[in-house]
């Protein structure tokens, strides 16, 4: 997003843009999705993790990369947009 929109954006709280994480996380990744408070996109970040098959019919993921997952993509939505 560009900086002339989010300075119009800006509201009484000292210059902070008002925003929202949506985080979706599904079966074979994870989506994390920053609005404004108008909900306007200020970013989006997309991360893919392992699904395991270890039997017939068997679907396992292990907790630690859905962590990970949040965590990168947080990070990427981060160094994207201005502090």
């Amino acid at each position: 997003m560009d900086t002339a929109a989010q300075t119009a954006r800006k509201d009484a709280l000292g210059g902070l843009v008002v925003s929202y994480l949506g985080i979706d996380l599904g079966t074979s990744g994870l989506r994390a999705l920053l609005v404004d408070d108008a909900g306007t996109p200020l970013g989006a970040a997309e991360r893919s993790y392992p699904v395991a098959n270890p039997a017939p019919g068997w679907s396992e993921q292990n907790p630690a990369d859905w962590i990970a997952a949040l965590e990168d993509a947080v990070a990427e939505l981060r160094s994207r947009l201005p502090a």
